[in-house]
């Protein structure tokens, strides 16, 4: 690998290091995911995926498991997003009192466990008669992604000159404005892609909903599939319905990143393209 004039040449063989690096690391994401296809269609077959479906697990049913999966990763995708999205054009193109350090702040917030405030966590929103809700679980998943969204959206702004706003202001658009007609839909990419890795977290994650839902109807598709793991007993039947299930939460996720796989690409250059 050497550089001439500002220009990066890679050889031959850097070029095959990385793609073995690469397909290495493909093999391990894909691994369990394969594994988990595979023992869904050992035993029985398709018919699986209907045990699964037709299942009714301490008094709910798997779709409806699933649909408050959906709620849940819908109200933190729009609060994640909206609110990311508003704080990174703030800190990125308005000049106010404390702004870096605000913006400091904001991202040291990455540095502390998520489970380390579980506990009061749960207190507060109990204190305030949110426990046993979906906003038990939305709110905290937006707190915990918040600091990386703030982060996302303001390196994606300062992509973006200023002329753009200055040039809007002498045709009267307030700031508002400037942001929602101009600013955000030229983010498109980065706020688009933030959505995605937000609902992904959200619709999978198992230890927000175990810890904050007690009520059955309130169960999400994950703690459904580790309920059905747990209560029944160990047979080809079950396993191959456990295995289904996981293939079964897996197919949302991937259907929208083959729609918006273009988005994820153009959100994660974004920020690093000065305008």
């Amino acid at each position: 690998m050497s550089s001439n004039n500002g220009i990066l040449k890679v050889t031959g063989i850097t070029k095959l290091l990385v793609s073995i690096f690469l397909l290495t690391i493909t093999a391990v994401w894909i691994f369990p995911m394969a594994s988990a296809l595979f023992n869904s269609m050992k035993f029985f077959g398709l018919k699986n995926y209907a045990y699964v479906l037709s299942s009714k697990m301490n008094g709910i049913y798997f779709i409806q498991a699933l649909l408050n999966s959906f709620i849940i990763a819908g109200i933190a995708v729009f609060l994640t997003t909206s609110v990311s999205a508003l704080a990174g054009f703030c800190f990125s193109k308005i000049d106010f009192p404390f702004r870096n350090v605000l913006y400091i702040t904001t991202l040291s917030l990455l540095s502390i466990p998520g489970v380390t405030i579980l506990i009061p966590l749960f207190f507060t929103l109990k204190k305030i008669g949110l426990n046993n809700t979906f906003f038990a679980v939305a709110l905290p998943q937006v707190a915990l992604t918040l600091p990386f969204g703030v982060l996302l959206m303001r390196n994606a702004f300062d992509a973006i000159h200023n002329d753009y706003m200055a040039a809007a202001s002498i045709d009267g658009a307030n700031i508002f404005q400037v942001f929602w007609k101009i600013y955000l839909p030229l983010n498109a990419p980065a706020a688009i892609n933030l959505a995605i890795l937000q609902f992904v977290w959200s619709f999978q994650d198992f230890l927000l909903p175990s810890f904050m839902l007690s009520k059955r109807r309130l169960m999400t598709a994950t703690q459904m599939i580790s309920s059905f793991n747990r209560t029944q007993t160990i047979s080809p039947k079950d396993i191959g319905g456990y295995n289904a299930g996981i293939v079964l939460l897996a197919i949302p996720v991937i259907i929208i990143f083959i729609i918006f796989s273009g988005y994820i690409k153009r959100g994660l250059t974004s920020g690093g393209l000065k305008g």
